[in-house]
Protein backbone atom coordinates (compact mmCIF):
# COMPACT_ATOMS: atom_id res chain seq x y z
CA UNK A 1 0.00 0.00 0.00
CA UNK A 2 1.39 3.48 -0.77
CA UNK A 3 1.94 6.12 1.60
CA UNK A 4 -1.67 8.01 2.20
CA UNK A 5 -0.17 11.33 2.06
CA UNK A 6 -2.85 13.76 1.03
CA UNK A 7 -1.70 16.25 -1.49
CA UNK A 8 -0.46 19.46 -1.37
CA UNK A 9 -2.80 22.58 -0.59
CA UNK A 10 -4.02 24.34 -3.74
CA UNK A 11 -6.50 26.41 -5.26
CA UNK A 12 -8.53 25.15 -8.17
CA UNK A 13 -10.84 26.62 -10.64
CA UNK A 14 -13.54 24.49 -10.71
CA UNK A 15 -14.92 21.35 -8.36
CA UNK A 16 -14.24 19.38 -11.17
CA UNK A 17 -10.62 20.38 -11.74
CA UNK A 18 -10.21 19.82 -7.31
CA UNK A 19 -12.08 16.01 -7.97
CA UNK A 20 -9.96 14.92 -10.76
CA UNK A 21 -6.58 16.62 -9.44
CA UNK A 22 -7.26 14.60 -5.78
CA UNK A 23 -8.46 11.42 -7.40
CA UNK A 24 -4.85 11.60 -9.46
CA UNK A 25 -2.34 11.98 -6.49
CA UNK A 26 -4.47 9.24 -4.79
CA UNK A 27 -4.04 6.82 -7.58
CA UNK A 28 0.04 7.81 -8.25
CA UNK A 29 -0.24 6.82 -4.18
CA UNK A 30 -1.76 4.20 -3.88
CA UNK A 31 -5.23 4.96 -2.19
CA UNK A 32 -8.35 6.17 -3.59
CA UNK A 33 -10.79 9.03 -2.90
CA UNK A 34 -14.32 9.70 -3.11
CA UNK A 35 -16.99 12.01 -2.44
CA UNK A 36 -18.61 11.73 0.81
CA UNK A 37 -20.47 14.56 0.16
CA UNK A 38 -21.16 17.22 -1.99
CA UNK A 39 -23.39 20.89 -2.50
CA UNK A 40 -22.59 22.12 -6.10
CA UNK A 41 -24.84 25.21 -4.75
CA UNK A 42 -22.35 25.89 -1.92
CA UNK A 43 -19.14 24.71 -3.45
CA UNK A 44 -18.87 22.39 -0.81
CA UNK A 45 -17.09 19.20 -1.53
CA UNK A 46 -16.23 16.86 1.33
CA UNK A 47 -13.95 13.97 -0.05
CA UNK A 48 -13.05 11.37 2.07
CA UNK A 49 -10.38 7.61 1.66
CA UNK A 50 -12.23 4.98 -0.12
CA UNK A 51 -11.19 2.34 2.56
CA UNK A 52 -12.31 4.86 5.32
CA UNK A 53 -16.03 4.79 7.43
CA UNK A 54 -17.35 3.10 10.39
CA UNK A 55 -18.41 -0.32 10.11
CA UNK A 56 -22.58 -0.25 9.90
CA UNK A 57 -24.23 -2.98 11.61
CA UNK A 58 -26.94 -5.04 9.15
CA UNK A 59 -30.03 -5.84 11.18
CA UNK A 60 -31.32 -9.21 10.43
CA UNK A 61 -27.77 -10.55 8.62
CA UNK A 62 -26.20 -13.56 10.59
CA UNK A 63 -23.31 -15.63 9.36
CA UNK A 64 -24.36 -19.20 9.14
CA UNK A 65 -21.22 -20.17 11.09
CA UNK A 66 -22.23 -18.00 14.09
CA UNK A 67 -18.97 -16.19 13.55
CA UNK A 68 -19.33 -12.52 11.97
CA UNK A 69 -17.55 -11.77 9.05
CA UNK A 70 -14.69 -9.97 9.71
CA UNK A 71 -13.12 -9.15 5.95
CA UNK A 72 -13.82 -5.68 4.99
CA UNK A 73 -11.93 -2.73 3.04
CA UNK A 74 -12.61 -0.31 5.68
CA UNK A 75 -8.30 0.27 7.54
Amino acid sequence: MGDLLPPDEAEYATREDLITKVQEHAFAHGYAVTIQRSCKRDGVVILGCDRGGKYRIRHGVVEPSGLRNTSSRYI
